[in-house]
């Protein structure tokens, strides 16, 4: 599990209150589907055969995926940027999916919860020179 889907997971105990010792267990194929080439390819922004030729390169020199796609020019460094962002996301709704599927949470309790966790790290990373610029 990503340190994303992990925080995320200790966010919700908390603020459901729920206890750590009964802690959520994942199955083996958790993450999966959450890569930033899967994404892409999801959303049409890579190709099978580009994501070959990627992870081809990424084999041979063990550079991250987004560092690779930009240089072969599949993506731009901005494309990159947006499929990690989606990527996080992606990994606290499947955090948030356990929770629900177990009736720890609601759905409309996750999508509450998803807004407060993500405003969250908003205004930690807020500084007061920068909220003042």
């Amino acid at each position: 599990m990503s340190q994303t889907a992990t925080d995320f997971e200790r966010f919700l105990l908390d603020r459901l209150n729920l206890d750590p010792e009964e802690h959520m267990s994942f199955s083996d194929w958790a993450g999966t589907g959450n890569t930033i080439g899967a994404l892409a390819l999801r959303l049409g922004a890579l190709s099978l055969d580009e994501i070959d030729r990627i992870l081809d390169a990424q084999e041979s020199n063990r550079r991250l995926f987004g560092e690779i796609a930009i240089e072969l020019g599949f993506l731009t460094n901005q494309q990159v940027d947006r499929l990690i962002m989606l990527q996080r996301f992606h990994q606290l709704l499947e955090v948030g999916e356990h929770f629900v599927m177990k009736g720890l949470a609601s759905l409309d309790e996750l999508q509450k919860l998803i807004l407060e966790y993500h405003a969250s790290l908003t205004s930690d990373t807020i500084t007061p020179a920068m909220a003042s610029a």
